[in-house]
């Protein structure tokens, strides 16, 4: 997977951009990798967007320029830094219009992809990963002792063996924008949820497919959904255009959580507190190219078969197989 960067690296400036090109690692185990060989805490390297671990993937990230002589000489086992240039704003969040991706899909038969031109918009698992939904809803409810518990850091088992009360303190040991990732899960898999909800109201389900948070839904046609933007539940959603039936799904789901829209706030740590924002529905698979059927030499009597695509920023090529591959 390459990233589409927006970003234009010219000869001078107070950043330094580069090329992560990594395997076996999501981009924050990578970029806390990075800063650890080099002496810099993650959070001032800047990234457009979260890479899955399991895939080949590129991107450009940035950092103060007067770290590019440190970044040249970084050596890790399936990491690879490519210095690009420099310029005056470093790189972040949603500074990226796309990425391309091919993709192998293996124990295939020559009847099992059906190409698509759109898709519906879902989040997939490299979202949710293991418990990033469970810890982000138990930050919403502001149960902080048990989110830290919850979650897999050293630093936060330490420090809750000397206070074990003191949520706040532990999860205050976490990177942030680690934090405002779990936040984000909790929301995606609502989002998710309610949207199948929505588009099932009015056209039949074509095919369901189980995933870790539920049931994924998928209709044979919604390209006349193309324009429609439904909001994340967040402390601003309300402010949000929408149709009144995806409220009172969205308000339901939230009920059965025990919480409410403004719950999203959350005073003790206030940078993880989650808007609303809104996301297509739909979105294109463009650029769509199907490779010839070989045979699978991983799976004896079946077939694989290259795909190639391009998509949008935020949305998930797996998501788009799932779609056209039964």
């Amino acid at each position: 997977m390459r990233e589409i960067s927006l970003i234009k690296p010219g000869k001078l400036g107070s950043y330094v951009y580069f090329r992560l090109s990594k395997r076996n690692y999501n981009t924050l185990d990578a970029i806390s990798a990075v800063g650890r060989v080099i002496g810099v805490d993650q959070n001032e390297i800047g990234f457009a967007g979260s890479k899955d671990r399991n895939a080949v993937t590129e991107q450009v990230c940035s950092m103060k320029a007067k770290y590019a002589p440190r970044l040249a000489g970084v050596a890790l086992m399936g990491i690879t830094i490519q210095i690009l240039g420099y310029g005056h704003d470093p790189v972040t969040l949603g500074d990226l219009e796309g990425n391309n991706f091919e993709i192998i899909v293996r124990k295939m038969d020559e009847e099992g992809v059906v190409p698509r031109s759109v898709m519906v918009n879902y989040f997939d698992e490299q979202r949710f990963s293991e418990s990033n939904v469970e810890v982000g809803k138990l930050l919403v409810r502001k149960d902080f002792v048990g989110a830290a518990r919850l979650l897999d850091d050293g630093r936060c088992r330490t420090y809750l063996g000397e206070y074990p009360t003191d949520g706040v303190g532990a999860l205050r040991l976490v990177p942030k924008r680690l934090l405002r990732l779990y936040v984000n899960a909790f929301q995606s898999a609502l989002w998710n949820q309610a949207v199948g909800k929505y588009i099932q109201k009015d056209r039949a389900v074509d095919r369901q497919q189980q995933y870790s948070q539920g049931t994924l839904l998928f209709f044979n046609d919604v390209s006349d959904l193309m324009d429609l933007r439904l909001p994340l539940p967040g402390f601003t959603w309300d402010s949000t255009d929408m149709p009144a039936e995806y409220k009172l799904m969205m308000e339901d789901l939230l009920l059965g959580q025990g919480i409410t829209a403004a719950d999203f706030v959350i005073k003790a740590i206030p940078e993880i507190s989650a808007e609303g924002e809104s996301r297509s529905v739909i979105t294109p698979i463009l650029d769509l190219r199907l490779g010839q059927f070989q045979a699978d030499e991983l799976n004896i009597g079946f077939k694989k078969v290259t795909l190639s695509f391009r998509l949008g920023k935020g949305c998930y090529a797996t998501m788009a197989i799932r779609q056209m591959v039964g």
